[in-house]
């Protein structure tokens, strides 16, 4: 395609001038001059670029408008400027979005539309891309100083060195308070396959998303949608799940940028739908399918084992709520992106008070009782057989291993429900203090036994005696307190 001349963009320009004050709408000038339409859009961009045109509001039937800015009309007045063979400078800001709040309708459609037509170069993007791969290579690093075999590394069988490296562990955050897993978890991937497919997405979804917002709102949508897919995972697990499950160290973990993702997908459908007056509509209908296409995707890969739908879910509501304001602070007037700054900050705010207030430990025991029937469960399944001669040799080694379990859990229990002062079971208020004594006797009883179980059998029938009075006592006060 042939460089546009002077003389032609000079036509143009007293196009617009005449059309004033009405935009010059590009499909009818073509259709009335003769100009080759995709010759015709390439001039109105150099146009623009320079700040001689400015884009109007989109019109139903008409399409796209141009106006033309003060340098454009000095041109028109000057027609040398043009024929020199070089366009005049724009105005320094002519053809960016103003930082300052923007008061127009006009002025916010040519921010939305500049956000979409000149992106800047995605640092955010780039700088999340590489704190992913190194902690991927970091922690294959200390896997493999830990005797994590590289190919268990890779196929994502190293949960424990996941646990230890920040992964949402509902054991480790409800116990322990270990609150910040539900950020860390987003930058630990299980496996290769996993870091590959997280990093493709943010690698072409993230560098539009970063222009769209700016880099500063970008990262912050980022951080709050992985937070916010932590969230609904501890959530669903706490909604769904007995408390014994979900402090099992066996319980699964969560890992992965995902959340993220699907945060950055439901920022965009909320940017689309805010802002769909000052697009053309033919460009909305695109943006819609696109967004459809990719959400029956995830839908399909939420649904395959293995995989956290409760992360995807979470991470897509919390990143669409969060760019209400996102938008308003990015395009709004002053007011508006006043009123903004309260709820980007409200929103992290009030998502980790709900989410204490639901895995909180003393709130958590005060749910459900099941400790308890876990402890009571080992002593039936293995600790009763032995004392009864039923098959010690084979239950001696299972037993050790469940009592040593009981041993390390107990304690976190004991000292999370001496932070309450009472707690709700059912309709019924208990203190926290007659509940924390039961565990304390079980843990003494689990202490007493481990010991028992490390001597060699036969035990003294005193011994067994006292250990199955004790089992009773405890037995007795759980039903008390279930009452």
């Amino acid at each position: 395609m042939p460089e546009p001349t002077p003389d032609l963009l000079l036509e143009i320009l007293k196009a617009c001038a005449a059309a004033h004050p009405e935009p010059l709408y590009p499909a009818a000038f073509a259709a009335e001059s003769g100009l080759e339409r995709e010759f015709l859009d390439e001039s109105l961009d150099r146009l623009r670029m320079k700040g001689l045109v400015q884009l109007t509001d989109w019109a139903a039937g008409k399409g796209q408008g141009y106006a033309l800015t003060p340098a454009g009309a000095a041109a028109v007045d000057d027609p040398n400027l043009l024929r020199r063979g070089r366009l005049p400078a724009p105005e320094a800001d002519a053809a960016e979005p103003s930082a300052d709040p923007l008061s127009s309708h006009w002025e916010r459609g040519e921010a939305i539309r500049l956000s979409l037509l000149e992106p800047k170069p995605p640092y955010v993007t780039y700088t999340l891309l590489g704190i992913n791969l190194v902690m991927f290579f970091g922690g294959l690093a200390l896997g493999l100083q830990r005797g994590v075999s590289l190919d268990d590394y890779l196929v994502g069988r190293s949960s424990q060195l996941l646990t230890s490296l920040g992964s949402v562990n509902l054991r480790e955050v409800i116990l322990d308070n270990d609150w910040w897993r539900l950020l860390t978890y987003g930058f630990l991937h299980g496996g290769a396959l996993h870091l590959l497919v997280n990093m493709y997405c943010l690698y072409n979804l993230g560098p539009q998303m970063e222009s769209l917002w700016g880099s500063a709102r970008f990262m912050a949508l980022y951080l709050f949608s992985v937070f916010a897919g932590g969230v609904a995972v501890m959530t669903a697990a706490i909604v769904r799940l007995p408390l014994e499950v979900i402090l099992d160290p066996r319980y699964p973990s969560t890992v992965g940028a995902s959340g993220a993702i699907c945060g950055l997908m439901g920022s965009f459908g909320v940017w689309v739908f805010l802002n769909r007056q000052y697009l053309p509509p033919q460009l909305v209908s695109h943006f819609a399918r696109a967004l459809l296409t990719n959400t029956i995707l995830i839908v399909i890969i939420s649904t395959m084992p293995g995989v956290s739908w409760e992360g995807h879910l979470g991470g897509a509501i919390g990143g669409a709520v969060f760019s209400i304001p996102l938008n308003n602070h990015r395009y709004g007037s002053r007011l508006a992106r006043r009123v903004a700054w309260l709820g980007l900050i409200a929103l992290p705010l009030a998502t980790y008070v709900y989410v204490r207030s639901q895995c909180a430990p003393p709130q958590v025991q005060a749910q459900r009782l099941v400790v308890g029937p876990k402890v009571h469960g080992t002593f039936n399944e293995f600790v009763w057989a032995i004392i009864n001669n039923w098959d010690p040799a084979d239950a001696t080694s299972h037993a050790k291993e469940a009592v040593y379990e009981r041993t390390r859990q107990l304690p976190s229990v004991v000292r999370t429900l001496s932070e309450a002062a009472f707690f709700s079971l059912g309709d019924k208020k208990q203190s926290a203090e007659q509940v924390r004594v039961y565990f304390q006797e079980w843990l003494e009883f689990y202490t007493d036994l481990d010991a028992t179980l490390s001597s060699n059998p036969p035990w003294p029938q005193a011994k067994q005696k006292d250990l199955v009075d004790r089992y009773e006592k405890i037995v007795k006060m759980m039903r008390e307190l279930r009452k």
